[in-house]
């Protein structure tokens, strides 16, 4: 359902299936979105929700809280840049602790925490290339087109 309070704040919740979340207004509205039902610990498989973003966001201090995602698409118009850290992508992720980054060249993933990077050319069943890094048991599959020069 959606909920708006007079502040535009927009609450999000979703319930199972395959759930997209596109947020088109970043500068004058917040977002809390928990896109329900977990996913079995593996990512771009089964249930999987998707928030959308088009423009610059900071997963931590900006005005989207998610919980229970498991991609953020920041491919939007333009170029634009996702700046997250590991307590982001615990607090955004399920108990999985997996997050996987969609955008394309241009866009950027910066993080002010210590990334190790793992398996390279991993197809998610989108198609898309996603290479994986670890920050303690938080996980990012990374569009191959994203920029990673922060993390």
């Amino acid at each position: 359902g959606l909920a708006v309070d007079g502040s535009e704040t927009f609450i999000i919740n979703t319930d199972g299936g395959n759930d997209t979340i596109t947020l088109s207004d970043l500068i004058d509205s917040s977002y809390i979105i928990d896109a329900g039902e977990y996913q079995d610990g593996t990512v771009l498989t089964d249930d999987i929700d998707t928030v959308e973003i088009d423009g610059d966001l900071n997963l931590g201090t900006g005005p989207v809280s998610l919980s229970n995602v498991e991609i953020v698409d920041i491919t939007g118009s333009g170029n634009n840049t996702l700046t997250l850290t590991a307590a982001d992508v615990l607090d955004a992720t399920d108990t999985g602790n997996i997050l996987a980054i969609k955008g394309d060249t241009g866009d950027a993933l910066v993080s002010g925490d210590t990334w190790t990077a793992g398996t390279t050319g991993v197809t998610g069943v989108d198609g898309g290339t996603y290479d994986t890094y670890t920050s303690g048991s938080a996980i990012l599959y990374v569009d191959t087109s994203i920029d990673t020069t922060g993390l």
